[in-house]
């Protein structure tokens, strides 16, 4: 689905709620990053399309889908973030120099989505994971990290009891569920 097509979105939503009459988990996942160019020419535009995707596009995407949620009787939304939106990791000297500004912004923002989100609807589990840096095509292959082994975090979140993580920021980098301050 494009996350930025709100057609296709409201489609989705119609045919699992046909299908299933409800949704129990929803799951995130889109996500671009951008490097404006050196000039700066084009920092409107790649800002727009990385807030576009990873904030505005979740939103829609989750709105869509509450109505179903609700029919769950154990509703979870897990929003796969980055611990490169962590203000605190980042004051404090922890995350190397980042490639994509706008890449951490957005992932600021979407912990601050995900929170606000969690309050004004406490009836759905809200968490945001960090899957940390998996050798994908995102980046190029270029992480240290098993792709399967950033999942577990989404795993363990998705199927643990109820009660047994908080709405937060979650990773595991192999020591066990780690919550990561804002």
């Amino acid at each position: 689905m494009d996350v930025t097509d709100d057609a296709q979105i409201a489609g989705a939503a119609a045919r699992v709620g046909e299908k299933f009459g409800k949704l129990d988990l929803l799951v995130n996942n889109a996500a671009t990053a951008g490097v404006p160019k050196p000039d700066n020419s084009d920092i409107r535009q790649v800002y727009d399309n990385v807030l576009s995707v990873n904030v505005t596009s979740v939103a829609a995407v989750t709105y869509a889908f509450l109505p179903l949620l609700k029919k769950s009787e154990d509703p979870r939304v897990i929003n796969i973030s980055s611990a490169r939106g962590s203000i605190t990791r980042l004051t404090a000297k922890v995350m190397p120099k980042t490639i994509s500004i706008p890449y951490c912004v957005s992932k600021a923002a979407l912990h601050m989505l995900t929170m606000e989100i969690a309050e004004a609807e406490p009836e759905i589990l809200f968490q945001a994971v960090s899957p940390g840096h998996c050798k994908t095509a995102f980046n190029g292959f270029r992480g240290p990290k098993d792709p399967l082994d950033g999942a577990e975090v989404a795993v363990e979140l998705a199927l643990s009891e109820r009660g047994s993580y908080k709405s937060a920021l979650w990773e595991n980098e192999g020591n066990g569920m780690i919550e990561v301050p804002w």
